[in-house]
């Protein structure tokens, strides 16, 4: 399995700052002991977030390539262009792509239609197929790495190499109705022995409620992460220190089989359920558990997405039931990178430089009075500490817990053939769902995905 190097490592030789210039890499001198012209972020005239002044981009235009673009934060992003333009010059055409097919257009233009995207979103797990299509971002801009988590900060950098800034990152939390664990008298489970016990007395209580939902059913790169983080909570591994496929651990096969008996205590119906189905379980007022990323927070405070039963009743906690305890949840993020066939590099750069700025950021997680661009997905650590975003009218305190729990939260493993090799385990857990035998079908998994890693 290849490794990647942290992102603070791979800028360890680059100036961190907040502003940052953009241009071509610097020729090197013919002469070898000629000394290499000076980067680009010491000789470029800067303004606000390190964009270049004087607007040499002027009439540029870039496309971004872009999935759902009924997210909030997207709706905010594409708000934002308008104020990027009259920084810069440059217009953003956005592309509105099925996420389902983002990665293989990535892909499938960079080789057949070199040029035709100048920067693009993808999940953190494709990095090791799209590194070849990327431009590292060290040739164009510097980054201010260490206002991310650190488990984001890394997640655009393959092989020592930077190819993207996080732009939209999640950590996974457990919710709860704090109204119906009230009425029963229940503790918030520590343990998934705890969480299934929990959840029966949930159904059985006789409230209309079942106890716990989840995106049971086969979706790529997806339906993994639950038993991932089960697995992973108490510090578990799907995978051995060399590189090897670890999914039938004892602690891989615990997790399973309490992954497959939490469906007893789901609502009928959840074995088909993907990730928007369980939490739209949960908003609704049908199951009173559920485990989901930190941007589904929004849907359930949101009065028009939520049951009234379910507004302000809901709690939270990063510590995610393990076999022994709670444990640390993980987190990921959606990485923006740039086309190394763009033409038009020096633009795109610009564009990232706007993106991630830290007021665009915290201004996106505060401002709730634009329909539709309401959300609590921010990257940066100062972001989800400040006032404004904790303020009562603003997320209420969910921005600080959410960066707390980027503190101990940990990143699933990303690895040269994940695509192929997540695809098996997707396959096995759907399996278990359907009731095969945990042991067995892990290790079956594990000798599929060997095959496919040798």
């Amino acid at each position: 399995m290849r490794t990647k190097r942290s992102l603070m490592s791979a800028l360890a030789a680059i100036s961190i700052a907040g502003l940052a210039a953009c241009s071509s890499a610097a020729d090197t001198s013919s002469s070898e002991t000629e000394e290499a012209a000076p980067p680009p972020d010491q000789t470029e005239e800067t303004i606000q977030y390190g964009l270049l002044a004087g607007k040499p981009y002027d009439g540029e235009e870039i496309t971004f390539v872009i999935c759902c673009q009924g997210a909030a934060q997207f709706q905010a992003w594409r708000a934002s262009a308008v104020e990027f333009k009259n920084l810069t010059g440059i217009d953003v055409f956005f592309t509105d792509d099925p996420l389902g097919g983002l990665r293989e257009k990535l892909i499938t233009e960079s080789v057949s239609n070199p040029g035709s995207w100048d920067a693009g979103l993808y999940f953190d797990t494709w990095l090791p197929d799209l590194a070849q299509y990327l431009e590292p971002l060290d040739n164009l801009m510097t980054i201010d790495s260490e206002d991310y988590p650190a488990a984001t900060a890394d997640l655009g950098t393959w092989d020592g190499e930077v190819y993207g800034i996080p732009a939209r990152s999640h950590v996974m939390m457990m919710y709860y109705r704090q109204d119906i664990f009230d009425e029963l008298g229940l503790e918030v489970p520590a343990t998934q022995e705890e969480l299934i016990e929990t959840a029966r007395l949930i159904s059985d209580a006789g409230l209309g409620v079942e106890g716990f939902t989840l995106n049971y059913a086969k979706q790529p790169s997806i339906s993994p992460l639950p038993w991932i983080n089960m697995v992973m909570a108490n510090g578990g591994s799907i995978f051995n220190e060399d590189g090897s496929p670890n999914f039938a651990s004892a602690e891989g096969v615990q997790a399973a089989e309490n992954y497959q008996a939490l469906l007893d205590y789901a609502p009928a119906g959840a074995a088909a359920y993907n990730e928007g189905d369980a939490r739209n379980s949960f908003a609704s007022g049908e199951a009173a558990m559920t485990i989901a990323w930190s941007w589904a927070m929004e849907i359930f405070a949101n009065p028009e997405l939520a049951d009234e039963a379910v507004l302000g009743n809901v709690g939270y906690t990063a510590a995610i039931p393990g076999i022994t305890g709670a444990g640390d949840p993980i987190a990921m993020s959606w990485p923006i990178g740039i086309s190394a066939s763009s033409e038009k590099k020096g633009a795109a750069a610009e564009w990232l430089k706007w993106m991630t700025n830290p007021d665009l950021d915290q201004r996106i997680i505060t401002e709730k009075s634009i329909n539709g661009q309401a959300t609590v997905v921010a990257n940066r650590l100062s972001s989800m500490f400040s006032e404004e975003a904790n303020a009562e009218s603003a997320n209420n305190g969910f921005s600080n817990a959410m960066g707390e729990a980027y503190a101990n939260a940990k990143h699933q493993p990303i690895y040269a053939g994940f695509s192929a090799v997540t695809e098996v385990i997707e396959v096995a857990l759907s399996e278990i769902i359907g009731g095969a035998d945990p042991q067995a079908t892990l290790e079956k998994a594990e000798q599929d995905a060997a095959a496919l890693l040798n």
